[in-house]
């Protein structure tokens, strides 16, 4: 898998746009993607963008890093067409995780926030990876879901965790925490795919890793605003929240409500 190649190649500190590049040529499906993306109306670039060494050098690393992901992750769902797990619906999320997560850093002074849009993309990529590797065990898994009665607001994730741990032995923040892991991936990507649904069980003093941990975890709320039957109380619980992890003045949570 590109991604899984590019994220190793991207935790190194000598690595090069050369090198990059390079991966990326291998896949021609991908390299088209990406070609498409540099030259879409979204940039737009004054002169036409020819060559992934291009797109890369134009883009830069984390907008490229971002992009293969997002397309490779998006193909594995294509994999698997009987299912209980709703690929199309994850990638969704994800991408509003993803956004998501970009725009609330955003709203804070003096943060860089070039790594955002991979956190909020990967940080429930262990439900990617259960559904896709154990997939008859996590469809068991999701059918016990459908079963249960409606949850109450934030329910639905603590029983989704029990049900992981007491069927598959782990849940999909520490699974996803230890792939990523294994990959090679900094710990400014493995703490908010460990943390994010738990922001104050991350006891470190990295202020940039904290930050970024809460505002994953916001994010997350975001996606339930859009894919939740009661949007209304995500969106208290968020302008709420907002202030009380990040500190967001009423103008910034605004702004990104607006997503």
């Amino acid at each position: 898998l590109i991604a899984s190649k590019l994220l190793v190649l991207t935790a190194r500190e000598d690595t090069t746009l050369t090198d990059i590049a390079e991966l990326i040529s291998q896949d021609m499906a991908l390299s088209t993607k990406i070609l498409r993306v540099a030259n879409s109306s979204f940039y737009s670039f004054p002169q036409q963008i020819s060559s992934i060494n291009q797109a890369v050098s134009i883009l830069g690393l984390n907008a490229v890093r971002s992009l293969v992901l997002s397309f490779s992750f998006l193909s594995l769902g294509k994999r698997r067409k009987k299912s209980l797990f709703d690929f199309e619906q994850f990638w969704q999320r994800s991408l509003v995780e993803a956004a998501g997560t970009k725009l609330i850093l955003e709203q804070l002074p003096n943060v860089n926030t070039e790594e955002a849009f991979t956190c909020g993309l990967l940080q429930n990529i262990g439900e990617l990876i259960f559904a896709t590797t154990n997939h008859q065990q996590y469809d068991q898994l999701l059918e016990s879901m459908l079963t249960q009665e409606s949850f109450a607001p934030g329910a639905q994730e603590a029983e989704l965790h029990r049900l992981e741990q007491e069927i598959l032995g782990i849940n999909h923040t520490d699974v996803g925490y230890e792939v990523a892991k294994m990959w090679g991936l900094p710990e400014s990507l493995l703490l908010p795919i460990r943390y994010h649904h738990q922001p104050l069980a991350y006891e470190g003093k990295e202020q940039k890793h904290l930050q970024t941990i809460r505002a994953t975890y916001l994010a997350g709320l975001l996606a339930q605003i859009f894919y939740s039957s009661t949007p209304e109380v995500y969106h208290k619980q968020f302008r709420q929240e907002a202030k009380q992890l990040l500190g967001l003045k009423v103008i910034g949570v605004n702004t990104v409500l607006k997503l």
